[in-house]
């Protein structure tokens, strides 16, 4: 969903605002949020994005997607699946589509302007329901090109949510960090601070298209999405304390959950889809996992709760 500095040059005090969008305080009331176990691998997939190992054929995957706003059923089918080892988070996404684009090469460019795949991946606290809103939580756009845009949101203004020790790109006075109020709700958390200048160390993503891409002379049956996220880069989620006020807090945070998750944990994942061309007056052109009521992906309560299980796939 469109977010993010129209360049590293803003900061400070200024809220982004996405453009031509209203923000409201309301939202619909929608179904609650679904529950999901993932599986875990004794093998990693080979990340080639045509989730064809067995493992991905044996997850058991999400319904599938709704309108992001309404909770309505879509025209066209999104399914996802995510699974787990001690090493990494593995989500797959599949997309039905019979025209694939995508235009967009340069990493973390306006990704939501070309029809893409999101993952938001928030820990067990990071919902917004705390006090102050408690947490952070990680964004991640890709198209069918394979190009990427990511961000990583904490609540808060803190100038140092994750920590006094922690790199330059994360701290909130760094050029590309900025404070952030959601697209099209008001949140009841309050404000976040969003850190566009830190990238996810040892991501790894793939893309497959079943189909001609860019090619409006063939009809295409879709593409897919697979990512791989290792647990170590995802630590920092488990030690963003929005409730740490300046100045920083003098030592290190302490982690507040497990990272890896031990089995039976659960967090908040949410995976959807974003459409240029819209499927008639009532498609919103988000489709999710999870309804949010409302036309901001940024609600972290409505993720889906993901909980990680001791079975293997």
């Amino acid at each position: 969903m469109a977010d993010g500095p129209g360049g590293p040059e803003e900061s400070g005090d200024a809220v982004f605002a996405v453009e031509g969008v209203e923000k409201s305080s309301e939202r619909l009331s929608v179904a609650a949020p679904p529950e999901y176990t993932a599986l875990r691998v004794t093998e990693p997939p080979a990340l080639d994005g045509r989730l064809a190992a067995p493992c991905w054929q044996r997850a058991p995957r999400s319904p599938r997607f709704v309108d992001l706003v309404s909770g309505a059923s879509t025209a066209l089918a999104t399914e996802a699946a995510i699974l787990w080892d001690d090493e990494h988070l593995y989500v797959g996404c599949w997309v039905e589509q019979p025209e694939v684009t995508a235009t967009l090469t340069e990493r973390d460019s306006e990704i939501w302007r070309d029809d893409d795949v999101e993952l938001f991946i928030a820990g067990p606290d990071a919902a917004g329901e705390g006090p102050a809103g408690r947490g952070a939580y990680y964004e991640l756009e890709i198209n069918a090109l394979g190009t990427i845009y990511e961000v990583l949101f904490a609540w808060g203004r803190s100038r140092t949510p994750f920590g006094p020790d922690s790199p330059p790109e994360l701290h909130a006075d760094h050029p590309q960090a900025l404070a952030f109020d959601g697209v099209g709700y008001a949140h009841p958390g309050g404000l976040r601070t969003g850190f566009w200048g830190w990238d996810l160390p040892g991501l790894r993503t793939a893309v497959h298209v079943d189909g001609t891409l860019n090619d409006p002379s063939k009809v295409d049956r879709g593409w897919s999405v697979e990512i791989a996220v290792p647990w170590s880069s995802l630590e920092v989620l488990a030690r963003a304390d929005a409730e740490a006020a300046p100045p920083a807090p003098p030592a290190p945070l302490a982690p507040r959950f497990a990272v890896p998750p031990n089995p039976g944990d659960a967090w908040r994942i949410e995976v959807s889809r974003f459409n240029v061309a819209k499927h008639g007056p009532d498609d919103s052109g988000g489709w999710s996992w999870s309804p949010h009521g409302v036309w901001d992906s940024h609600l972290p309560e409505l993720f889906p709760r993901v909980r990680f299980g001791a079975d293997e796939v």
